[in-house]
């Protein structure tokens, strides 16, 4: 993951959120996901390329520093410095981005690109690269939680089938608890469950427009309480479904929206996690019998 440390940006294609700063955008997209190793194996290279040419210095009798390098190492420089190229657009390291360019385009126009020739490209490059990283702040997501983060729709799949609309709250609930955002995945989370509290709503006839969850709630309950025999032959599992999930309703209510919707309180790895897989879990209940009006 990496974010940048100032707002200074001159890319030719700025991020998203330069284009209408003032727009709501989540945490997610405006990080970078990257991988480590592909920063080493670039480092790791660079170093490589330079190796020939120290090589050359050692063994003055035998080899020319300024003669041209062999066909199959400048395909190989090609390829690294091309891998390199599509890193830096993805992180807008447009220092780095230009010196490599140069590179690319010198080794494809001029055949007599030397190993003098390398070992000051790639020093430069490698000068470039590490003034850039400098100047970023680089956030690691424990193993354990990088599943959340790279695939934060998992196993929510019988929710979104049936509440479509979820997907954007599922999907930054599930980054905000692998970035320990805690308390902003729990109040994801809670916006997962007014979209199933609307369904609720819908199915026992109650109006949820402009209305407070303590108020919808008791008129569900109202509701469900004046179920009976002209209702139809299941009156009673419509009742107990209703009744269960009003109960659940009120529980997530008091014992956690309230708190996080009102500033009461902030929230934790173990208590985030706890409430992110019970939401879950009661979504997916809530979807073996209602499901969002479209």
């Amino acid at each position: 993951m990496i974010a940048p440390v100032t707002s200074n940006n001159t890319l030719d294609s700025a991020p998203p959120w330069v284009d209408n700063p003032c727009r709501l955008i989540s945490l997610g997209g405006i990080m970078e996901t990257i991988q480590a190793s592909g920063l080493l194996a670039h480092g790791n290279n660079l170093m490589v390329m330079r190796a020939p040419s120290y090589a050359l210095q050692n063994v003055p009798n035998n080899l020319d520093i300024d003669s041209p390098i062999l066909l199959e190492i400048r395909d190989a420089v090609l390829a690294s410095m091309q891998r390199i190229e599509e890193d830096c657009q993805a992180l807008h390291f447009t220092v780095t981005l230009a010196k490599v360019k140069r590179v690319i385009n010198t080794l494809r126009e001029h055949e007599r690109f030397s190993y003098r020739d390398l070992d000051v490209a790639s020093h430069e490059v490698s000068e470039r690269l590490t003034d850039e990283l400098d100047s970023r702040l680089f956030l690691a997501i424990d193993a354990s939680d990088v599943r959340y983060y790279q695939n934060p729709l998992e196993d929510w799949q019988v929710v979104l089938e049936k509440f479509p609309s979820t997907g954007f709250d599922t999907e930054e609930a599930s980054k905000c608890f692998a970035l320990n955002r805690y308390t902003a995945c729990v109040f994801h989370a809670m916006r997962i469950l007014e979209i199933g509290l609307t369904a609720l709503g819908h199915h026992y006839k109650v109006s949820t427009d402009r209305a407070n969850w303590h108020d919808i709630i008791t008129a569900i309950e109202r509701k469900v309480r004046a179920l009976g025999p002209g209702d139809g032959a299941n009156w009673r599992d419509e009742q107990q479904f209703g009744s269960e999930a009003c109960t659940e309703f009120r529980h997530f209510k008091d014992a956690w929206r309230n708190h996080a919707m009102h500033v009461r309180q902030t929230f934790d790895d173990e208590r985030s996690r706890v409430i992110y897989e019970h939401v879950r879990a009661f979504m997916g209940h809530l979807g073996t019998r209602l499901q969002e009006r479209k």
